[in-house]
């Protein structure tokens, strides 16, 4: 990322479950990163769920713009497992390598790699708003 971005934004799942059409607002001037957990998890809900259903709807929409291939949408890939204790440190957790990883800190460990470059991270989850 040479360029100079106006903003960047790492996108949770349920922002694009809640607002899919938000893939076809980024500007050429910002990048939006969207964990590699993300897609996983969309893929799940996605399979589980009925096909004319509102979740089901907004998922195909979502990965419909994903496919479009915008050079400012990136998938980031999955983390080290040095992230993850990296984010119990700074929550004095105990850092257990055997713990089980979640999603939610799997996310967050690309904010995290991230943190740098002041990037807004964009989640209407509570839970996952007040780890980060």
């Amino acid at each position: 990322m040479s360029r100079q971005f106006s903003n960047i934004f790492i996108l949770d799942t349920n922002v694009i479950i809640n607002f899919p059409d938000i893939l076809q607002y980024v500007k050429t001037t910002d990048i939006c990163v969207i964990p590699e957990t993300v897609i996983i998890e969309l893929g799940k809900k996605r399979y589980y769920c009925e096909d004319n259903s509102p979740m089901a709807i907004a998922i195909d929409q979502a990965t419909r713009l994903l496919e479009k291939n915008n050079p400012n949408i990136i998938i980031a890939p999955f983390t080290d497992p040095e992230d993850h204790l990296a984010l119990n440190a700074i929550r004095g957790e105990a850092a257990d390598s055997a713990e089980t990883v979640i999603n939610d800190d799997l996310i967050l460990s690309v904010a995290l790699r991230l943190k740098h470059l002041n990037p807004l991270f964009v989640t209407n989850d509570r839970e996952l708003l007040s780890k980060a």
